[in-house]
């Protein structure tokens, strides 16, 4: 298909700025309504606007990376945060309890109305929200019934700290982050550390055909070395506070 696309702002997405849907019109000259990538056996329908990564070529090596890296298990819950039409949410959806698809943008919801339509899956959910709003952190909770993994595909930038520490409020054993910068990994690595995360894998993607944009798809997991520490040391401290209350009571 052939499209014109026009946009009263010229900004573009990034976690800088308050999110919203960004006021873009489009036109058709001629071509389909939607599109779709193949994924395998699979089909996952995006309208024109939506965020895809057009290199099919990765694709399916791609979904199974991060279904690897996830561990996803039967009884879990996926949190696909800044989703676009739910690509991942769908193509994992049979690996999880229940997959949650968040996004802000009006043509990703759409997007998600197109597979929804095509398919008879009962556990995967699409939200229009706003990530970044105050009450984000409060509404997703009742979302999410049992211990959660995350995938995060923000825009350009680096997450805002309220996000980072909702996410790591749940104690997730693993963490998708997908980057578009390597400057953004160095800066949000110790965010993730001091928090309990340390970084495990990190996956070049030429998602972006001859082009100079690529996506790094990083995996974040629990720093367990540093919890048996903080274990130990409360023991210790807990011990001792234990031995004086025993003293003054001789």
């Amino acid at each position: 298909g052939l499209y014109c696309f026009f946009s009263t702002q010229d900004r573009r997405y990034s976690t800088s700025f308050p999110q919203k849907s960004i006021d873009i019109e489009y036109k058709k000259y001629f071509g389909t309504d939607s599109f779709f990538s193949k994924v395998g056996e699979e089909k996952f329908f995006f309208m024109p606007m939506d965020y895809y990564r057009p290199n099919q070529a990765i694709l399916e090596p791609l979904v199974a990376h991060v279904k690897k890296a996830l561990v996803l298990k039967k009884d879990e819950v996926l949190v696909d945060l800044y989703s676009a039409g739910g690509f991942f949410s769908e193509m994992l959806a049979s690996s999880a309890k229940k997959c949650l698809a968040v996004d802000i943008r009006k043509t990703c919801l759409e997007s998600f109305k197109l597979n929804a339509h095509r398919r008879d899956r009962k556990n995967v959910q699409y939200f229009e929200r706003d990530i970044h709003g105050s009450g984000f952190g409060e509404w997703i909770g009742p979302q999410i019934s049992t211990k959660p993994k995350f995938i995060l595909n923000p825009p350009v930038g680096v997450l805002p700290p309220q996000i980072i520490n909702m996410v790591c409020s749940y104690k997730p054993e693993r963490i998708i982050r997908i980057y578009q910068d390597p400057e953004n990994i160095q800066k949000e690595i110790r965010k993730w550390r001091r928090l309990g995360y340390i970084l495990q894998k990190c996956l070049p993607v030429d998602s972006f055909q001859n082009s100079t944009r690529m996506d790094i798809f990083v995996t974040y997991t629990i720093d367990r070395d540093e919890m048996l520490k903080a274990q130990h040391k409360n023991m210790k401290e807990a011990k001792a506070i234990q031995e004086k209350t025993i003293l003054f009571q001789q």
